[in-house]
């Protein structure tokens, strides 16, 4: 089979499981992609670009006066940074067999990552003034809606392409990491700006919790455990807190929005 060509709905492997030719012949029946645009040279080119990692003190820094000078230089960082990431990711997902992409929720998730590339990648280091940052924040509130169910279009279309492709072959839990992993990425920089907007706090600099302090997190988990144990089990073990009640550093707290909702 060659990348790129529409399966053809004529026939099929007789090894393949027959929910599986009736998935390949229905995704067929349309036509999904073409070889120049799988194999698209601006996704290549930004692929190969290298990251620009960055720390929470660095995002902090971005946010510790919201002036419009400090708005304007986290928008045209991430105009730059998301691209290349969403870009990796989009070339990681050209790599998988044919077949393997093919899958409709696989395939949804490519579609989603290349169009959030697309409508991004417009802005890059454009955003000089405040309308257009309004703009760019439109877009990337769009690409965040947008993509929401990636976590579970990537599960399900993993479980139905493991009954075509082995997992060994597909590789599919360096897939997975790179995948998810990136996502959380994505995600915390482009809330991280959109919170920036006229948002000022002692406590918070967008999505960071500058106070975070390990022992309250620790009482309030406990106490959610604790009661759930009772609710089923009648009991609740004694936990005990080991070292400082003090210390406060800079943290971002998972969300649902960063993290599967099994987390």
């Amino acid at each position: 089979m060659v990348a790129g060509k529409e399966v053809d709905s004529g026939s099929a492997p007789a090894d393949l499981h027959p929910e599986v030719v009736d998935e390949a012949v229905t995704v067929s029946k349309r036509k999904i992609i073409t070889a120049d645009a799988f194999y698209d040279q601006t996704v290549r080119r930004y692929a190969a670009k290298k990251l620009r990692n960055f720390s929470i003190n660095e995002m902090v820094g971005h946010s510790r006066e919201p002036s419009v000078a400090n708005i304007l230089s986290s928008a045209n960082f991430i105009s730059r940074q998301l691209p290349i990431r969403l870009a990796k990711r989009i070339f990681e997902m050209q790599a998988l067999p044919w077949l393997v992409l093919q899958n409709p929720h696989i395939y949804r998730v490519f579609e989603l990552y290349s169009s959030s590339f697309e409508a991004i990648r417009k802005f890059e280091g454009r955003i000089n003034d405040v309308a257009t940052n309004e703009h760019f924040c439109e877009t990337l509130s769009k690409a965040l809606r947008e993509n929401l169910p990636v976590v579970e279009l990537l599960g399900q279309g993993v479980r139905e392409a493991m009954q075509v492709v082995s997992r060994r072959s597909l590789h599919i839990d360096s897939f997975l990491d790179n995948m998810l992993a990136s996502r959380i990425t994505q995600r915390v920089m482009a809330e991280q700006h959109l919170t920036l907007r006229g948002m000022v706090d002692d406590e918070w600099r967008g999505v960071i919790h500058l106070k975070c302090s390990p022992y309250s997190r620790f009482l309030a988990t406990t106490a959610r455990v604790t009661e759930q144990c009772i609710q089923h089990y009648g009991v609740a073990p004694r936990v005990e807190f080991s070292g400082s009640t003090d210390i406060k550093f800079p943290f971002i707290p998972p969300t649902s929005s960063t993290l599967p909702p099994s987390c």
